[in-house]
């Protein structure tokens, strides 16, 4: 009889984990504001997975990971490298695939230049020129990729024979988060300072239609008495047509940041979004004029533990919430965290990638129906279940991890 209600109540209590919505502040949230939690419980949804990058222990590190379609191929890159991620002997790799679900062998895509340099994957880009081109940032020295001792830089590679070889310097002492947006004729590259040299250390790069000559469009400061530390930066089209773009806050402030500009007017100040946020790495992608997709770990909790999609529509509300989820959570060893996410879309489909606990890199492809639809099957909401009540019974025994 106790088995059982300990069963029943533990179920009850991951149910209850599982499908809450986080607690989120909103009396400082403006009315403008191009994204809002209006969610009134969260759901689970998964599907046909692969993992490209098994665990190795000679990468004990395998994170930054990004996909790409060039029309009849899919490709995917990841930093590889130590056990602690951005040290020197970091490597990035990738892999093809001609359908998303069935990869080739992981392949080098590119190696540090000596002993005491490492490398980051920053993904594909279609340059305007018609070159499949892998962005990539090189730093020098411990500590990660930031300090005034760095020298970061940004590079471009482009597919040769019989590899990737080095094209261009795209930036120096700056490293960018995704592949430069276009709009309206201009491609915008939002990236961040990495010497900590000044206080912005997120600003927003612009170019004209052939992809060159990067110069400052934007800079966005610290507000060290508002506790607003930009990081992360992601950029997207609201709704009504405005360019914005998307930060995490490595303040106390657990909430997503945005600052939009409608063509000609100016950039808007930073201000909080009604979403919650894990200090972690968000990716938007519009599906079509009335939706955009996000991915991220939209669960404040103690760990980048959980991986969410959320649908916003065309006036910024976002009433689904769908918690990704996966086989690999099927264990009792420890809790898995899904982190660090891209995604494209391709016809139907969705292809998410994202690396589990920095060791391996997974790939799911998801119906857009049923992303759409907010629908998960009872396998979802199983697996989900089970990491929740997992997730409850770790942070009881263990301490969570801040990562600001």
């Amino acid at each position: 009889m106790l088995t059982l209600v300990v069963l029943i109540g533990g179920g009850v209590l991951g149910w209850h984990h599982l499908t809450r919505v986080p607690v989120v502040a909103r009396a400082d949230v403006s009315p403008d504001a191009p994204l809002t939690l209006t969610a009134q419980r969260f759901g689970a949804i998964t599907g046909d997975t692969t993992v490209i990058a098994p665990p190795r222990d000679d990468l004990g590190n395998q994170n930054h990971a990004y996909l790409h379609h060039d029309g009849t191929t899919f490709w995917a890159m990841w930093s590889s490298g130590p056990p602690v991620e951005d040290e020197p002997g970091q490597e990035v790799r990738y892999a093809t695939s001609p359908d998303g679900m069935n990869w080739s062998a992981p392949r080098l895509l590119s190696a540090p230049r000596s002993e005491d340099h490492g490398l980051i994957a920053r993904g594909f880009w279609a340059h305007p020129d018609g070159r499949l081109v892998a962005i990539i940032a090189e730093f020098r020295g411990t500590g990660g990729a930031f300090g005034a001792a760095k020298h970061t830089r940004t590079l471009l590679m482009e597919k040769g024979e019989p590899g990737w070889q080095r094209a261009e310097t795209l930036l120096q002492d700056t490293i960018t988060n995704y592949p430069p947006f276009a709009q309206d004729g201009v491609y915008y590259l939002p990236s961040r300072d990495t010497t900590h040299r000044s206080r912005f250390e997120s600003s927003l790069l612009a170019s004209d239609a052939t992809g060159r000559g990067w110069m400052s469009a934007h800079e966005f400061a610290w507000d060290s008495e508002g506790g607003f530390r930009p990081d992360e930066p992601a950029m997207f089209t609201a709704g009504d047509g405005r360019l914005c773009v998307l930060f995490r806050n490595n303040g106390l402030d657990r909430r997503l940041y945005h600052s939009c500009r409608l063509r000609a007017q100016g950039w808007t100040k930073p201000a909080a979004v009604a979403l919650p946020n894990n200090c972690s790495k968000t990716f938007p992608l519009r599906l079509d004029p009335d939706s955009l997709l996000l991915s991220g770990n939209f669960e404040p909790a103690r760990e980048r533990s959980i991986l969410h999609l959320a649908l916003a529509e065309v006036d910024g509300s976002i009433d689904r919430v769908l918690r990704v989820t996966t086989l690999s959570e099927w264990t009792l060893s420890s809790m898995h965290r899904l982190l660090y996410p891209h995604m494209i879309r391709q016809g139907t489909d969705l292809y998410l990638i994202y690396s589990i606990d920095k060791r391996k890199i997974e790939v799911m492809r998801l119906a857009l129906s049923d992303v759409r639809a907010g629908r998960g099957s009872l396998m979802a909401h199983a697996t989900a279940l089970f990491a929740a009540l997992k997730r409850d019974l770790n942070t009881l025994l263990r301490p969570g991890v801040q990562y600001c």
